[in-house]
């Protein structure tokens, strides 16, 4: 009785919602949206201008005024609106999307040869396992040309993870102009060689509690298992690995975050370790506190925290609290980090907070907070990866995983710089108005710390004086009285000696 409840007032909503709205209420919306970007988004032009807003917004209203009446395209023209601050924690909301554009029985899914579908109703179950060739007679590469302008993002990994929530809205692709009926779309498939048509319909509300939905069978390998569970890990005694897959961050009712961080330490501590694998790709975030028992774990841990034993793997999934996670673990530790590129930017806006438009209804939520790192004026769009693995339908079908492949098969000779050579140079540095640097030796080593935020060893660099860090593209090179970092971007800056005494303010912080 209750879930019968629940879908009717799930339908009157809907049919609420979707009621005609002028286009005055449109351009009504469109402009307490913009006053909501600028009064109430923490970096509204972190990643574009206020010119090239303005551009969009201009180019929403004259498309809005131009219908007789307003339909699904007005929706999007709200869609394009919000993706033009090309960041990936201001978004409408999937609550948003779903009731306005209803959706089709299948899960789409990115690999590098295609948009394959791995989920379906029975209904459909024949289409299980087919790339998608083209939409309502429409090549999918076009298809997702148009898609972008609709799915805010800061990188490519951001319309990889979502291209297939926004594909199978048939609303939507009404709205962009892709499909002829917003209730249903039209599909050429492929599989084996052989095309097939197909022309999936909208799952209504109310037959959603009696669809069933097959899937793709997945393998027991490390990578597919186990992928609803916030956190697990397995040791395997002959290949003597510690895998750790972590996919959620926060808590789980079964057993707390502490106390599976205090299993997981404490089977490391009494095992022979040759690789600790931390596998983040399907991480999209959560409550960051409760990373950090994790972070500094591995970084009490001299056993794994080495170069060689270290690694972290990476997805198009991996967002949030757990780029904050790579960051950390970029900055202050030895890991490899392999996979595919993270879906944000190490340095970005977040922690959204949300609004709803007085006339349309829609939800929108709009980053409050700014997460940065430690590497000046970062604006890398993705944490630069040791090792760029990418996925492929035919590897993810035979349960075939190669960032943990090349993982298991990684040999690396790389020369760490030796201090007694470079004596001369150590000491503290001002690195900006909180934090010093020092230049210091650890083992016979010399190694490169940033005030609370990064500590790396020095390797050989191919280029005479000049040494890598543990962050891929940020470099050093050591003059007579002052350093010179060469950041990611290409940019360079020279850091002055100071007294070895000196404080900076987060080591008063640090001293309470």
């Amino acid at each position: 009785m209750i879930r019968h409840l629940i879908i009717l007032i799930q339908i009157l909503f809907v049919s609420i919602l979707n009621a005609q709205i002028s286009t005055e209420s449109f351009i009504k919306d469109i402009d307490q949206l913009y006053t909501l970007i600028e009064n109430e988004h923490v970096a509204p032009y972190w990643n574009t201008s206020r010119e090239n807003l303005l551009d969009y917004i201009k180019s929403a209203k004259i498309n809005i005024q131009g219908k007789k009446i307003c339909d699904e395209s007005c929706y999007v023209e709200i869609f394009k609106v919000v993706s033009a601050l090309n960041e990936s924690h201001s978004y409408i909301s999937a609550k948003s999307r779903y009731e306005l554009f209803g959706y089709l029985p299948m899960t789409i899914k990115w690999f590098e040869d295609g948009l394959f579908i791995v989920k379906t109703s029975s209904e459909y179950q024949e289409i299980l396992g087919h790339k998608i060739v083209y939409v309502n007679d429409i090549d999918i590469e076009i298809v997702i040309e148009k898609l972008k302008q609709v799915i805010p993002h800061t990188n490519s990994s951001r319309i990889k993870k979502y291209i297939g929530s926004y594909l199978h809205l048939p609303g939507l692709l009404y709205g962009l102009g892709i499909s002829e009926n917003p209730s249903e779309a039209k599909f050429v498939l492929e599989k084996n060689g052989i095309q097939i048509e197909r022309t999936i319909k909208k799952l209504s509300p109310e037959d959603e509690e009696n669809t069933t939905f097959k899937t793709i069978p997945i393998s027991d390998t490390y990578f597919q298992r186990n992928v609803n569970d916030y956190y697990w890990f397995d040791y395997n005694s002959e290949q003597k690995l510690v895998y750790f897959q972590y996919n959620r961050i926060g808590n789980m009712k079964s057993e707390s975050s502490t106390a599976f961080a205090n299993r997981l330490w404490a089977t490391v501590d009494s095992v022979n370790v040759n690789k600790f694998v931390l596998d983040l790709r399907y991480n999209g975030g959560g409550s960051f506190p409760y990373s950090l028992k994790f972070i500094q774990g591995i970084i009490d841990r001299p056993k794994i925290n080495k170069r060689g034993k270290l690694f972290v793997i990476t997805g198009y999934d991996t967002f949030s609290a757990a780029i904050t996670m790579v960051n950390q673990l970029e900055q202050r530790t030895q890991a490899i980090i392999v996979g595919e590129y993270p879906c944000a930017s190490p340095s970005h806006p977040g922690d959204p907070e949300n609004y709803t438009l007085e006339n349309s209804g829609i939800e929108v939520s709009l980053s409050s907070l700014y997460h940065p790192t430690v590497i000046m004026n970062d604006k890398r769009n993705a944490t630069i990866l040791d090792k760029h693995l990418e996925l492929f339908w035919d590897d993810y079908n035979k349960g075939v995983d190669s960032s943990l492949d090349f993982i298991l098969n990684f040999e690396e000779d790389i020369s760490l710089v030796n201090s007694s050579e470079f004596l001369d140079k150590t000491g503290t540095y001002k690195y900006s108005a909180i934090r010093n640097m020092q230049i210091k030796e650890i083992d016979d080593r010399l190694y490169l710390e940033i005030d609370g935020a990064l500590l790396s060893p020095l390797y050989v660099n191919d280029e005479r004086g000049r040494f890598a860090t543990e962050v891929e593209g940020l470099t050093l090179l050591l003059l007579d009285n002052s350093i010179e970092l060469h950041f990611p971007d290409g940019q360079s800056k020279q850091f002055e000696k100071i007294d070895d005494d000196a404080k900076s303010v987060i080591d008063y912080l640090y001293m309470g």
